[in-house]
């Protein structure tokens, strides 16, 4: 498991009674899945599946107020700008941004009016928000826009007593990576082709 994570995670138990998981049916998301429920927290998983998406609305109710919300989910779909669309760069802000947005605002209110104790946990990419990689653009944008909310929100909700963490974990192999590999362009691929990649559940780091 991330390193990254370890700080958040008791040795015997989980300090968060009910967490939310975003991207939570492949890669990191997953992995954190059975991570913190063997802390002992009860998780509520979010996805693209429908399925899922009722299931939220149920879990709410049955494990009471969500005490902290961790956002995995992201797409990447590599493209150079000159032959990309305004699409691409809406279709990444949606999820990748604005779909983190439409969970943290509401969660974080709440979790101001009841006055307790709550963690907001945002996952960065270092390569995509420090690096200028030709071909990632629309992800990088997307990502970079990220790393800002996470600083943001940091200054505006601890005074409330509402910790927020943002995680730049190394890549690793997950499908998300898999897939974007297939859509390099060339140029992007000669860059990336000696990346480190480290596998997310033994991580050397």
């Amino acid at each position: 498991m991330a390193k990254y994570f370890k700080t958040l995670c008791n040795p015997v138990t989980f300090p968060y009674k009910h967490v939310l998981i975003t991207g939570c049916g492949t890669g990191l998301g997953k992995a954190l899945v059975s991570e913190i429920y063997m802390k002992g927290a009860y998780i509520t998983m979010i996805g693209r599946d429908k399925d899922k998406l009722v299931n939220v609305a149920q879990s709410v109710d049955m494990y009471g107020p969500i005490e902290m919300l961790v956002n995995c989910a992201a797409i990447s779909k590599p493209a150079m700008i000159l032959f990309s669309s305004f699409d691409q760069y809406n279709h990444h802000m949606n999820l990748n941004y604005l779909g983190a947005l439409k969970f943290i605002l509401p969660i974080a209110k709440r979790m101001q009016q009841r006055k307790a104790q709550g963690r907001l946990v945002l996952i960065g990419d270092t390569l995509a928000s420090h690096y200028a990689i030709p071909g990632m653009a629309p992800y990088a944008c997307s990502k970079s826009a990220i790393e800002q909310l996470a600083f943001q929100l940091k200054a505006e909700l601890e005074p409330h007593d509402i910790k927020v963490h943002y995680f730049l974990p190394p890549a690793m192999e997950t499908s998300l990576l898999e897939e974007q590999k297939k859509m390099y362009p060339l140029v992007t691929r000669c860059l990336m082709k000696n990346q480190r990649i480290y596998n997310q559940w033994n991580m050397d780091c």
